[in-house]
């Protein structure tokens, strides 16, 4: 009998996504996923009011295409969000996306280089 842990399949699901090109595009999402948990249902809500003003309340063929592009808008819109907070103060972050979100461009203090460069005991 062969008995196979989560563990074992998440990891053969990790190896096998991140060598298809579905993985690496899912990779490069990845730091706006927590983000866009948080906020897509209030996006989409604004997509769907302005949506609204523009096609009224007919609910035949335009609602179909906003079904259709309401969760690529909302992926921009994400990433755009992103990148605004990325610009932001960290508590500024922390109110909106839950965390701080890493800015890249930001050299590390006297102090943190001074600590990584300390001996370990």
């Amino acid at each position: 009998m062969i008995t196979v842990s989560y563990t074992h399949l998440d990891v053969y699901k990790r190896q096998v996504l991140s060598r298809v090109s579905l993985g690496k595009l899912i990779a490069r999402l990845e730091p706006y996923a927590y983000l866009m948990f948080l906020s897509h249902m209030t996006i989409m809500l604004i997509f769907w009011g302005v949506w609204q003003k523009l096609f009224g309340n007919n609910l035949m063929w335009p609602y179909v295409v906003f079904f259709v592009l309401a969760p690529f808008a909302t992926l921009v819109a994400v990433i755009g969000l992103h990148k605004v907070l990325e610009k932001t103060p960290a508590p500024f972050q922390k109110i909106f996306s839950g965390k701080t979100i890493r800015q890249a461009n930001k050299k590390p203090s006297v102090k943190q280089d001074l600590l990584k460069r300390a001996p370990k005991f």
